[in-house]
């Protein structure tokens, strides 16, 4: 289903791959620093993606750290899907870092927190298959926001 990635030219600090899901999504993937030095490579990969009208998943399971400066392009890439009359962008496998992030500053629910089925090992089609049978019994299963 999913395709090969397209790699964006990779600095040291930060590489990011994307590639279709499927028809209707994209799945960003950022391994690495998401920071002053890398956050414009991030935008630089995303923007143009929003034209296509595809959903657009960021997966930033492989983010090592972000600062202030990967923060706000995260902020800028959602109020550029909203520009652009997408949902909104979803983040997938945030790890404890960007979460915390997200919590202090209150955005944790300016983004969307898709369900699991976009992170690629090895069986994601029958895991996702799993998933979407376990959301069909129970549909509040999704991440809910700390107070």
């Amino acid at each position: 289903m999913a395709s090969n990635p397209i790699e964006f030219p990779p600095s040291n600090l930060l590489r990011v791959e994307v590639e279709n899901f499927d028809e209707h999504r994209l799945i960003v993937t950022c391994h690495g620093k998401l920071i002053r030095e890398t956050s414009d490579e991030l935008t630089r990969a995303v923007k143009p993606l929003m034209v296509r009208g595809k959903h657009i998943a960021l997966d930033l399971g492989d983010v090592s750290q972000i600062d202030s400066s990967g923060f706000g392009a995260l902020l800028a890439l959602r109020a550029s899907a909203v520009r652009a009359r997408m949902r909104s962008i979803e983040l997938c496998r945030a790890g404890a870092l960007v979460k915390e992030l997200l919590r202090v500053t209150k955005t944790l629910s300016a983004f969307d927190w898709p369900e699991e089925e976009y992170v690629k090992e090895p069986g994601l089609e029958q895991r996702r298959e799993l998933k979407i049978d376990e959301l069909s019994r129970n549909p509040d299963a999704r991440f809910a926001e700390e107070d």
